[in-house]
Protein backbone atom coordinates (compact mmCIF):
# COMPACT_ATOMS: atom_id res chain seq x y z
CA UNK A 1 0.00 0.00 0.00
CA UNK A 2 1.04 3.36 -1.11
CA UNK A 3 0.54 5.87 1.23
CA UNK A 4 1.77 9.59 1.33
CA UNK A 5 4.36 11.04 2.92
CA UNK A 6 4.84 14.03 5.35
CA UNK A 7 7.50 16.94 4.76
CA UNK A 8 8.66 15.64 8.04
CA UNK A 9 9.44 12.17 7.22
CA UNK A 10 12.88 10.63 6.95
CA UNK A 11 13.39 10.15 3.57
CA UNK A 12 16.88 8.78 3.69
CA UNK A 13 20.42 8.69 5.51
CA UNK A 14 23.62 10.30 4.36
CA UNK A 15 26.40 9.79 5.71
CA UNK A 16 29.02 12.08 6.71
CA UNK A 17 32.81 10.94 5.02
CA UNK A 18 34.09 10.20 8.33
CA UNK A 19 37.43 12.59 7.51
CA UNK A 20 37.67 14.21 10.06
CA UNK A 21 35.60 11.94 12.95
CA UNK A 22 33.63 8.23 12.23
CA UNK A 23 31.22 8.69 9.76
CA UNK A 24 27.18 9.62 11.26
CA UNK A 25 24.08 9.44 9.61
CA UNK A 26 22.23 12.59 8.54
CA UNK A 27 18.54 12.37 8.29
CA UNK A 28 17.47 13.68 5.82
CA UNK A 29 13.54 14.57 5.01
CA UNK A 30 10.99 14.78 2.60
CA UNK A 31 10.50 18.29 3.18
CA UNK A 32 14.26 19.01 3.67
CA UNK A 33 15.28 17.18 -0.15
CA UNK A 34 12.02 18.40 -1.69
CA UNK A 35 13.11 21.99 -0.75
CA UNK A 36 16.99 22.14 -2.40
CA UNK A 37 15.39 20.57 -5.46
CA UNK A 38 13.23 23.49 -5.66
CA UNK A 39 15.91 26.25 -4.50
CA UNK A 40 18.31 24.75 -7.27
CA UNK A 41 15.43 25.19 -9.86
CA UNK A 42 15.16 28.70 -9.12
CA UNK A 43 18.62 29.41 -8.17
CA UNK A 44 19.83 28.19 -11.52
CA UNK A 45 16.50 29.29 -13.37
CA UNK A 46 16.56 25.72 -15.00
CA UNK A 47 13.85 24.01 -16.81
CA UNK A 48 12.86 20.21 -18.35
CA UNK A 49 16.45 21.60 -21.20
CA UNK A 50 18.71 22.13 -18.28
CA UNK A 51 21.86 20.03 -18.89
CA UNK A 52 23.94 18.81 -16.06
CA UNK A 53 27.55 17.45 -16.89
CA UNK A 54 29.59 15.60 -13.84
CA UNK A 55 31.35 13.10 -12.63
CA UNK A 56 30.44 13.20 -9.15
CA UNK A 57 29.21 9.47 -8.37
CA UNK A 58 25.53 9.02 -6.50
CA UNK A 59 27.52 7.99 -2.97
CA UNK A 60 28.45 11.48 -3.02
CA UNK A 61 26.39 14.00 -1.70
CA UNK A 62 26.29 16.65 -4.43
CA UNK A 63 26.32 13.71 -7.11
CA UNK A 64 23.32 12.03 -5.02
CA UNK A 65 21.59 15.42 -4.32
CA UNK A 66 22.37 17.45 -7.03
CA UNK A 67 22.96 14.55 -9.75
CA UNK A 68 20.66 12.25 -9.20
CA UNK A 69 17.35 13.55 -7.01
CA UNK A 70 17.51 17.20 -9.12
CA UNK A 71 17.94 15.86 -12.37
CA UNK A 72 15.11 13.27 -11.88
CA UNK A 73 12.84 16.14 -9.69
CA UNK A 74 13.08 18.60 -12.15
CA UNK A 75 13.35 16.59 -15.54
CA UNK A 76 17.16 17.67 -16.14
CA UNK A 77 19.69 15.47 -18.75
CA UNK A 78 22.58 13.95 -16.27
CA UNK A 79 25.62 13.03 -18.49
CA UNK A 80 27.90 11.28 -16.22
CA UNK A 81 31.39 10.95 -16.87
CA UNK A 82 33.83 8.42 -15.27
CA UNK A 83 36.04 10.92 -13.70
CA UNK A 84 39.26 10.18 -15.58
CA UNK A 85 37.94 10.80 -19.01
CA UNK A 86 36.34 14.45 -17.16
CA UNK A 87 39.62 15.23 -16.91
CA UNK A 88 40.43 14.81 -20.71
CA UNK A 89 40.10 17.80 -22.21
CA UNK A 90 38.72 17.46 -25.42
CA UNK A 91 36.44 14.85 -24.85
CA UNK A 92 34.41 17.09 -21.94
CA UNK A 93 34.75 20.03 -24.06
CA UNK A 94 33.01 18.05 -26.98
CA UNK A 95 30.35 17.13 -24.36
CA UNK A 96 29.75 20.65 -22.96
CA UNK A 97 29.26 22.04 -26.66
CA UNK A 98 27.82 19.52 -28.23
CA UNK A 99 24.79 18.86 -25.28
CA UNK A 100 24.69 22.52 -24.74
CA UNK A 101 25.72 21.88 -20.83
CA UNK A 102 24.54 24.52 -18.57
CA UNK A 103 26.10 23.09 -15.70
CA UNK A 104 29.09 21.65 -14.32
CA UNK A 105 30.83 20.75 -10.90
CA UNK A 106 34.73 21.49 -10.00
CA UNK A 107 37.46 23.11 -8.21
CA UNK A 108 38.31 25.79 -7.35
CA UNK A 109 35.32 27.21 -7.84
CA UNK A 110 35.74 29.85 -10.96
CA UNK A 111 33.37 32.60 -10.33
CA UNK A 112 31.92 35.09 -12.75
CA UNK A 113 34.51 37.35 -13.09
CA UNK A 114 36.89 34.87 -14.35
CA UNK A 115 34.26 33.42 -16.74
CA UNK A 116 33.77 36.82 -17.83
CA UNK A 117 37.66 37.08 -18.81
CA UNK A 118 37.47 34.22 -20.81
CA UNK A 119 34.30 35.94 -22.56
CA UNK A 120 31.79 33.08 -21.20
CA UNK A 121 28.69 34.63 -19.93
CA UNK A 122 27.52 33.24 -16.59
CA UNK A 123 24.27 32.41 -18.10
CA UNK A 124 25.92 29.91 -20.27
CA UNK A 125 27.98 27.68 -17.87
CA UNK A 126 27.32 27.39 -14.44
CA UNK A 127 30.38 26.22 -12.43
CA UNK A 128 28.76 24.42 -8.78
CA UNK A 129 29.96 22.86 -6.06
CA UNK A 130 33.94 22.15 -5.36
CA UNK A 131 35.53 19.31 -7.20
CA UNK A 132 38.82 19.15 -8.26
CA UNK A 133 42.15 20.42 -10.07
CA UNK A 134 43.65 23.61 -11.82
CA UNK A 135 43.24 21.49 -15.02
CA UNK A 136 39.35 22.21 -15.16
CA UNK A 137 40.65 25.93 -15.83
CA UNK A 138 41.80 25.25 -18.56
CA UNK A 139 39.00 23.79 -20.17
CA UNK A 140 36.77 25.74 -19.39
CA UNK A 141 39.51 28.84 -21.10
CA UNK A 142 39.19 26.37 -24.37
CA UNK A 143 35.15 25.93 -23.55
CA UNK A 144 34.61 29.37 -23.39
CA UNK A 145 36.42 30.44 -26.45
CA UNK A 146 35.28 27.68 -28.68
CA UNK A 147 31.56 28.97 -27.84
CA UNK A 148 32.27 32.20 -27.81
CA UNK A 149 33.48 31.76 -32.08
CA UNK A 150 30.57 29.18 -31.80
CA UNK A 151 28.26 32.44 -31.35
CA UNK A 152 30.03 34.99 -33.69
CA UNK A 153 29.70 32.53 -36.45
Amino acid sequence: MITKTQPSELCFLQFTSGSTCDAKGVMITHGGLIHNVKMMKKRYRSTSKTILISWLPQYHDMGLIEGLFTTLGLAWTWIIMVYGVFLTVAVTTFHLLTFSVRYTHQVPPVHPPVMRCYMMPATTLTVVGMCFTALLLSLLALAAHLIACRRHR
